[in-house]
């Protein structure tokens, strides 16, 4: 199953898209569809998506306070509180920074 697949059945995907971050969530899924992920990548990367918001708004910023800076910081603070198996994590922290430089243009079509 790819991401597109598991995008269409994704309970955790509707709840992202549906919520403050769904203009990001929704670009961010186009990525992950773009890229040709499986469906156990397409779960973790937005789970650490949702992580990432979770954190973001927990840390009392807004929407649009969302910045390259504020996804490095997650990943530092998540780094420590996250056990490492099996060698390189998953394919999510890369991707995530990836996707989040540059306030994430919505501006592209989304999936």
């Amino acid at each position: 199953m790819n991401a597109s697949d598991y995008l269409q059945r994704s309970t955790l995907y509707r709840k992202l898209i549906h919520g403050a971050y769904g203009q990001f969530a929704r670009v961010y899924a186009g990525r992950l569809s773009d890229e040709g992920f499986g469906q156990q990548c397409t779960w973790r990367s937005l789970s650490l998506f949702r992580e990432l918001r979770d954190w973001h708004l927990g840390n009392g910023h807004d929407l649009q306070d969302l910045s390259e800076d504020h996804v490095e910081r997650f990943l530092e603070h998540r780094s420590k509180h996250w056990e490492h198996r099996f060698g390189r994590p998953s394919c999510a922290p890369a991707l995530a920074c990836r996707v989040t430089a540059r306030r994430l243009d919505t501006s592209r079509p989304s999936s």
